[in-house]
């Protein structure tokens, strides 16, 4: 029933450091998984763009397999990532590499510039938070509220001015 501390005078300190590590090392893995897509995106529309149009064309059943796939692989790197690191990473490029294409022909109505800034923002936000993870010696979780406003807001500041 007491649920009070006995020792009023002693503060329980959480070292936050580890958890930073660990954090700027999963953000660290994510850029690069978002280079490697802004990679083979933009290597999709340039260099291989008539041979990936020719196989959409004669296979159409590659369309499905790019799209479902990549939820394949995520489930076997969700199985295996405790397991066997080095294959979870293995399988996050190539997990990567098949977005990339896809965003490539989804984003078919979009210019290369546009796609491949998309790609350069989404991972250097992705760089930014692998530093403020290794430098900062705080805890980071109370971003999350300030953060989700700041997405409300400009995602209203964007359909009010329909940039």
């Amino acid at each position: 029933m007491d649920e009070f501390d006995q020792n009023p005078g002693r503060r329980h300190v959480v070292d936050a450091s580890g958890l930073n590590v660990f954090l700027s090392k999963i953000y660290g893995y994510m850029a690069l998984a978002v280079f490697v897509s802004a990679l083979s995106a933009y290597l999709t529309m340039t260099v291989f763009a008539r041979q990936m149009v020719a196989l959409m064309v004669s296979h159409p059943w590659t369309m499905w397999l790019l799209l479902l796939l990549p939820i394949a692989l995520t489930f076997v790197i969700n199985f295996r990532a405790t397991r066997t690191p080095v294959a979870s990473f293995i399988l996050l490029i190539i997990t990567a590499i098949i977005y990339g294409i896809t965003f490539a022909f989804i984003a078919g109505a979009y210019t290369g510039q546009d796609i491949a800034s998309a790609f350069v923002a989404s991972a250097s936000v992705f760089v930014a938070m692998a530093i403020i993870g290794t430098v900062t010696k705080k805890d980071l979780s109370r971003w999350g509220s300030y953060a989700s406003a700041a997405l409300i807001g400009m995602i209203i500041d964007i359909k009010q001015n329909k940039i």
